[in-house]
């Protein structure tokens, strides 16, 4: 009988499923994208990631690797493509492991035991490369994340890397699909079913839900049972026994993995009295269910919090540290609350990283009370209502606002030209902006000229142009792809004109020439952090490995915010609950902060920025 229910269950879903790919094919556009085809949709009211994943049947994971705006949330009417699945069920493709081998238990919680032995097995055919030029201050971790292999990979096919990278050397870089990573479990007969037990996959079950019932690690469970790419209702999964429970990681439990050597980190590590502990709670997308995606960003981010633990540790402040992998979607953020009741009990809670999740960590703080720090989001909702919320990315009114006082002083003789680019949505955050520093204007009285733009073309900006002067040239997006097609533009302009592009902070990254452009963010210059060569040293010394060097760099960030946070915690003195401003303890490396609030009814805001320069020539 139980079979009956369990193959009457399989019909009627593959059924629905088969019902929901007809509508979609029936009712949407298609367009063929490098050879693959995609359905164009519009999101419609009311519609999250999930839903739009199930009616087309597609992992909200694929979805969003080729749609990677929908990490900060959708909007109505926004246009993103879906790939077209076909009838005929697709083979389950092996994924490569996260780079450097990072195992759950250092995100995911657990003490976990040694890795069993890894060997890399190549197809019998000759694998494709990549073949790289090593840059400066590249290492084996980031090509492997670069390219989503192994070290080990690298190292196969080039030897030499084993003893560090030479900038201008070439190296083999095997593509991703010619080789996977097989993990040997050695098991023997005698005490085979002592190792182990049996779970049946129940419907609605996934990998993490199942690993959380049963106290254990995604990996865990990866060890012992092969092609977990997709669970099928009724199948067996082998679950080991006698492992270390899987909600906490403590941070001075002494063990050993490829991400981070706990054993060499705190293991020398006197523990202080129990009366100064702190709990510190983690909710960021380590991924480590669909690896092929992970963000390097949030491993480094875990690594600067985690020096920061370190040196806390070394001051004789003692921490219990909990890391929860929250993916990118709301159903499992929601299943990390409700099965692990310890968050509801510690001092801080520290994420999550993308956009979507940040109301139901919000809710979940006030309902709680339980302090939390919202390190990336700049949107957080009704943070005027919940005193519980630390909000570090200021936001547009906090930018808004510096942005004033930068136009009565720096910008205050220049001459300024909105250049205003057809099509851009009235909703995009540097159309937002560009309408309040045009409202400023009027206020003030002063002039400045409006270019309507939809293509390049020859003397595109020259009649808007003060030869005399400085110009700064505002655009009313905040999307860099969009504005890149009239920079060669710019260029040719200023060579006889002075000209500045007011810049958003991420187009730092972008290493396409440009004239001179200013920007504000919460981070400071490059140029200006201090000791900032000896952290990287200590940084290198702790963990063996370089973090990436980008604009921001989120090591630094989760170093400087946890660091900031443990000696607020750790003071018994500060009474936040009571204060409208928090005090800044110590200067931080790329950032200082100034946590502000309205009301004692309502949360903190970071309100430092700083103004700063980029070029690329």
């Amino acid at each position: 009988m139980h079979t009956t229910k369990i193959k009457t269950i399989c019909f009627i879903v593959t059924l629905l499923s088969f019902s929901v790919f007809s509508f979609a094919q029936a009712q949407h556009e298609v367009r063929i994208i490098n050879g693959v085809e995609y359905y164009v949709y519009s999101v419609q009211q009311g519609e999250g990631l999930f839903r739009i994943s199930q009616n087309f049947g597609v992992s909200q994971d694929e979805i969003t690797r080729i749609n990677p705006e929908v990490r900060d949330g959708l909007r109505i009417g926004q246009i993103i493509l879906i790939p077209r699945q076909t009838q005929t069920a697709q083979t389950p493709q092996t994924q490569t492991p996260p780079p450097a081998n990072v195992v759950a238990s250092a995100f995911g919680g657990g003490n976990q035991p040694a890795p069993a032995e890894q060997r890399t097995v190549v197809e019998n055919r000759e694998p494709s490369f990549h073949f790289h030029t090593v840059q400066r201050r590249q290492t084996l971790f980031s090509l492997s994340q670069h390219y989503g292999v192994t070290q080990d990979d690298i190292i196969r096919f080039n030897p030499q890397a084993a003893r560090g990278l030479r900038t201008g050397e070439v190296l083999r870089i095997p593509k991703a699909e010619t080789a996977r990573t097989e993990t040997r479990t050695v098991e023997t007969q005698q005490n085979i079913s002592e190792e182990y037990f049996i779970h049946t996959v129940e419907a609605r079950e996934t990998l993490f839900s199942i690993s959380r019932k049963h106290n254990v690690t995604q990996a865990d469970i990866e060890h012992l049972n092969t092609d977990l790419d997709v669970l099928s209702i009724g199948r067996e999964l082998r679950i080991p026994r006698n492992v270390v429970p899987a909600q906490t990681t403590d941070a001075v439990s002494e063990r050993t993995t490829a991400f981070l050597d706990w054993r060499r980190i705190f293991g020398r590590q006197r523990v202080a009295d129990d009366a100064t502990k702190l709990r510190i709670a983690f909710l960021l997308p380590f991924s480590l269910e669909n690896r092929a995606n992970v963000d390097a960003r949030f491993f480094e981010f875990y690594a600067g919090a985690v020096k920061a633990i370190h040196e806390a540790q070394t001051n004789g402040i003692s921490l219990d540290i909990h890391t929860f992998d929250t993916g990118t979607t709301e159903e499992r953020l929601q299943d990390i609350f409700a099965q692990n009741p310890i968050l509801r009990e510690v001092d801080l809670i520290v994420g999550p990283a993308h956009h979507i999740q940040v109301p139901i960590v919000t809710q979940f703080a006030q309902r709680h009370r339980v302090k939390t720090l919202i390190p990336l989001s700049n949107r957080v909702p009704d943070i005027e209502r919940n005193p519980y919320i630390f909000q570090f990315n200021p936001g547009m009114n906090v930018e808004i606002d510096f942005l004033r006082q930068m136009f009565d002083t720096q910008f205050a003789n220049m001459n300024i030209v909105f250049a205003n680019i057809e099509g851009v949505s009235e909703a995009d955050e540097g159309a937002i902006i560009s309408r309040e520093i045009r409202q400023m204007l009027n206020e003030r009285g002063r002039r400045y000229s409006t270019l309507t733009i939809s293509a390049p073309e020859i003397n595109l900006f020259e009649p808007r142009l003060n030869s005399r002067g400085r110009n700064l040239i505002i655009f009313n997006t905040n999307q860099f792809q969009l504005v890149q097609p009239f920079l060669a533009n710019l260029n040719t302009a200023n060579r006889d004109f002075d000209i500045t592009i007011f810049e958003r902070y991420g187009w730092k990254n972008r290493d396409v020439r440009r004239p001179n452009g200013i920007y504000v963010a919460p981070f400071r210059p490059e140029s200006e952090i201090l000791h900032l060569r000896s952290y990287n040293q200590n940084f290198v010394n702790l963990f063996g490995w370089e973090a990436t060097y980008h604009s921001p760099r989120f090591d630094i960030l989760g170093y400087d915010l946890v660091t900031y946070f443990i000696r607020i915690l750790s003071d018994r003195k500060t009474d936040i609950a009571n204060q409208l401003q928090l005090e800044a303890h110590r200067e931080g490396l790329q950032s200082q902060f100034r946590f502000v609030r309205r009301s004692l009814d309502s949360g903190f805001i970071n309100q430092q920025m700083y103004f700063g320069n980029s070029q690329v020539r």
